[in-house]
């Protein structure tokens, strides 16, 4: 089999993966799928008359903007703070400007992950050093600037994969990876070429091979050492999924939202050809003269409107008739915009619908559930690749702490509530610890100020207001 064959999972979810791709990307893509998204009405009429009237139905149908909305006030909830855990080794401290060698930050590499998790179920992540020359050492390597950097690869482009038992854990030993590399001499026009990255462990130790587009080995095997030069008993290469961070194929939290998206589109474009149709007036005419006298009368046809005339003759008469529009599309329209709502186009709750405090905070746990899920496995993933990266760097990877935000909504404090608390902290019942992470909770503290800034700049600031003058 040839080195871009792929995995029977991935070539079940592929399409599935488009569909919701063009979905989020919205209106200018659902429309270039054509038939894809919106079927042709009498497809077997292959006439340039059913062809130009597709053309004005396709251009007709209205986009509903729910997954492209949805999938950026997800990430927006998850980003509205920073890391809940973040410690790293001042080795690979440098990752938080610039992850992937590009400039990319490792907030940003984080906000890809979520998205593609939300997107199409999965993201893969590879952990990858400069292969040094032969014979460097380890001051050359040193002296050269390499550093561990993070490669993401989206779902379509991790092609084949092969888990099995090695020692008492399951683990990756082969995968296979699709990139895309730059080609040519020109410095102005570059062809982009297809490449094939495997990932193999074997025996124990890890190695990468390349291919071109015609499946012939680029280079020399390469097999990446860890900072004090042994071998890698593991692929550094993690699959986050939106389920689990296992090499199975998640489903995507964004694909019924899409489908009905969709479907949306679909009905809108049936709805407006209706109000088209329906709205032009059909005219009758009848009229005593004949068709030679008809075309003498009236030269220029016939024109509707009031500026206008016709002669019809002395017992000539006309009466005019439109259909009634149909209702049934825009309550389905209607139903379409609701259950989108209800499948996540509108976090924690409708726009304008009253709730108390305590039924918003249990209705968006309940919508939180799939996010909150994604989030733990994107957080556990980078983690992981932050460990290997201080394998690869000289750093110690069990100081690595990673864990991205996990409140999505404001926490408030209402009045009340912090007079109750303010009581138990006067009884002992809570610490001034325990009030102070409340408050940080809510955004009337920072998240990054500790304790002790805090009891220094209350040390300086004085006297207390109620205690002047006591």
């Amino acid at each position: 089999m040839p080195v871009n064959s792929t995995h029977p999972l991935y070539q079940a979810a592929v399409d599935g993966w488009r569909r919701n791709r063009d979905a989020v990307k919205g209106q200018a893509a659902i429309k270039a799928g054509g038939e894809l998204y919106l079927p042709k009405p009498n497809a077997e009429d292959e006439s340039a008359a059913n062809t130009a009237r597709y053309e004005r139905y396709l251009e007709r149908a209205l986009w509903y903007a729910a997954p492209e909305r949805t999938k950026a006030s997800l990430i927006g909830s998850v980003f509205r703070k920073g890391p809940e855990k973040q410690e790293l080794v001042p080795q690979i401290e440098y990752l938080l400007e610039d992850a992937d060698g590009t400039g990319t930050s490792l907030e940003q590499v984080c906000k890809e992950v979520v998205g593609e998790q939300l997107e199409a179920g999965r993201i893969g992540v590879l952990v990858d050093y400069p292969a040094s020359e032969p014979g460097a050492s380890a001051e050359d390597v040193e002296r050269s600037g390499a550093r561990a950097m993070f490669a993401t690869y989206a779902a379509e482009n991790i092609l084949n994969w092969r888990v099995a038992k090695v020692g008492n854990r399951h683990r990756l030993v082969m995968v296979v990876l699709q990139e895309f590399a730059e080609d040519g001499d020109d410095e102005f026009a570059k062809e982009v070429v297809k490449q094939y990255r495997v990932l193999r462990l074997s025996e124990g130790r890890y190695t990468q091979t390349v291919y071109d587009e015609s499946f012939d080995l680029v280079g020399s095997v390469i097999e990446p050492k860890k900072s004090d030069g042994t071998a890698w008993g593991e692929i550094p290469f993690v699959i986050i999924g939106s389920e689990t961070n296992r090499a199975d194929v998640d489903a995507a939290p964004l694909t019924h939202l899409c489908n009905h998206a969709i479907a949306y589109w679909q009905t809108s474009a049936d709805h407006r050809e209706n109000l088209f149709v329906h709205g032009q007036l059909t005219l009758g005419i009848s009229s005593d003269l004949s068709v030679e006298d008809w075309q003498a009368a009236n030269p220029n046809g016939v024109k509707v409107g009031a500026p206008t005339g016709v002669f019809l003759g002395p017992a000539g008469s006309f009466h005019t008739a439109s259909a009634p529009e149909s209702t049934s599309l825009s309550k389905a329209l209607q139903d379409l915009r609701e259950e989108m709502a209800e499948l996540g186009a509108q976090i924690i709750r409708k726009s304008g619908q009253a709730e108390t405090a305590e039924a918003a905070r249990i209705e968006a746990s309940a919508e939180s559930s799939v996010l909150s899920n994604v989030v733990g496995n994107a957080s556990e993933g980078i983690e992981q690749c932050l460990e290997w990266a201080a394998l690869f760097m000289g750093g110690d990877p069990v100081k690595v702490l990673f864990e991205l935000n996990t409140e999505f909504f404001d926490e408030t404090l209402d009045p009340q509530t912090r007079t109750v608390m303010l009581n138990e902290l006067d009884r002992g019942i809570i610490s001034k610890r325990d009030y102070r992470r409340a408050l940080r909770k809510a955004d009337f503290i920072d998240a990054d100020r500790t304790d002790e800034e805090i009891d220094e700049d209350v040390a300086d600031q004085g006297p207390a207001l109620g205690a002047i003058g006591a």
